[in-house]
């Protein structure tokens, strides 16, 4: 979604710089490069950052971890808060399930006219001015694809084509505007949410039209016997997509651009200085990002158990692998600007409790994390994940900590969440915020497959940092 907004922000202000310097100027190639190259930046913009920070209070206030709650006086072990079963689908997965569906459907219907351009090829005939010409019935406007140019059969055959329409659409080929028309509308498939996209659509293929009717002017044609020919034409109706055609732009437009004088060099001069100090101001403005940390989360992750310690016993892939496999992919995508994740360990060793504690206080970390998998064979359709905190001090941010890492699914693991007191030591005794988070059960067929198969793992992984990342915006 921010992509969109990025990109809708930086054609509207292109759009903007189009309208004040070129849409009523006699200057068409310099409009058409400009509207090619700034559709293009809009693209590329979004992904091209340059950072700067600003100061702002630490982690430890953050209001998403500093939300309030009403808890009972005397919570124990193992006191359950609540549980939930979470959406497979949360708001904004719903939003970009629609917005790639509407994508599909546009990029089929891009295919369907192509395909149908193509299939009308198998009718060409005769070259004519460099053109390959190809003969349909009911073509009321001549239009033209790439070196095609598609003519009502009956009147090519009676040659009452006019020579000057012919002469626009060698225009059109010749400066291989089908380029641009495929590209826009490309582009329009992807981007259909931005409505500047569409205006960039209308603006490219009018600027065509100039650029054709310019071509046609050039060459020695009579202005005024050229404006009757528009004229004649007018009351015609093409709007076939992807090609170029001769009555695609209104009349007045066209003809008040015919009669204009192009601008003087020096006023020209100024306007392109004007336009590209503007164009490069909005490009740079768009590609600053402000980070509101001077420093970012910096988070414990503890795999649990290790070494001689294997967690939960006599499965194919033992617990201690699992956890460690996990913390290590979720440390693969942490970065300076978001999330700085620190390991208690990155290899299968023995870490006791108290090198543990020791570890995540010394460290000072935000916040703390302590992944391990459940058990229960008692129970073996037993399901969902579970998440601990203390209550003590830092009871509220865990807490909120807890709420958010199981704001969504996680990956492909069950859905039933159960947020709970516990009084574990690495909980007690820790100084910072944090939770013990047991993913599923591997006495659970099911969660256990899920849990010891490495994509599933990556997915795991991205989908808690993608929560820790919440947490620091």
């Amino acid at each position: 979604m921010s992509y969109l907004l990025h990109t809708t922000i930086f054609l509207g202000a292109t759009y903007l710089v189009y309208l004040w310097f070129l849409k009523r100027e006699k200057t068409f190639v310099v409009t058409r490069y400009y509207l090619l190259v700034t559709l293009l930046l809009s693209i590329a913009a979004p992904f091209i950052e340059i950072e700067t920070s600003l100061l702002a209070p630490a982690i430890l206030n953050n209001t998403a971890l500093t939300e309030t709650m009403t808890f009972g006086h005397d919570m124990g072990e193992g006191v359950v808060i609540e549980q939930t079963r979470l959406s497979a689908f949360s708001v904004t997965q719903t939003i970009l399930t629609f917005y790639c569906l509407i994508t599909g459907l546009l990029i089929m219907r891009f295919i369907r006219h192509l395909w149908h351009l193509i299939k009308d090829l198998k009718q060409k005939g005769s070259v004519m001015a460099d053109m390959q010409i190809v003969l349909k019935d009911n073509v009321p406007v001549p239009y033209s694809f790439f070196h095609f140019l598609f003519v009502d059969k009956a009147t090519f055959h009676t040659g009452s084509i006019s020579p000057m329409v012919l002469q626009h659409e060698l225009a059109h080929s010749r400066q291989f505007h089908s380029i641009d028309l495929l590209l826009a509308e490309l582009i329009a498939c992807f981007l259909w949410a931005n409505p500047f996209v569409w205006l960039y659509k209308k603006a490219i293929t009018g600027n065509h039209e100039y650029l054709a009717d310019e071509a046609v002017i050039n060459i020695g044609t009579n202005p005024e016997a050229y404006a009757t020919t528009i004229l004649h034409y007018t009351k015609q109706n093409h709007s076939r997509p992807l090609v170029s055609g001769f009555s695609y732009l209104k009349t007045k437009n066209r003809l008040i651009m015919l009669t204009q004088n192009k601008p003087k060099n020096r006023s020209m001069a100024f306007k392109i200085t004007g336009m590209l100090v503007l164009m490069s101001a909005i490009f740079l403005a768009s590609s600053f990002s402000f980070t509101d940390n001077e420093n970012p989360l910096t988070v414990v992750i503890d795999p649990g158990h290790g070494g001689d310690d294997y967690g939960v016993p006599h499965q194919i892939v033992p617990e201690k692998d699992i956890n460690l496999a996990i913390s290590q992919q979720v440390a693969a995508l942490s970065n300076e600007k978001d999330v700085k994740i620190i390991l208690t360990r990155d290899t299968d060793k023995a870490l006791s409790l108290n090198d543990r504690v020791n570890f995540i206080n010394s460290h000072q970390p935000d916040l703390f994390l302590s992944i391990h998998c459940n058990n229960d064979a008692s129970s073996p359709n037993r399901q969902g994940i579970e998440v601990s905190y203390y209550e003590g001090s830092n009871k509220e941010r865990s807490y909120a900590l807890s709420k958010t890492l199981t704001s969504a699914q996680i990956g492909n693991l069950s859905n039933q969440v159960t947020i709970e007191t516990r009084d574990y030591k690495v909980l007690r005794e820790a100084n910072s915020a944090g939770i013990l988070i047991n993913l599923g059960f591997l006495s659970n067929e099911k969660e256990r497959l899920i849990l010891e198969d490495p994509k599933e793992q990556e997915a795991i992984a991205a989908a808690i940092y993608k929560r820790l990342v919440s947490v620091n915006h």
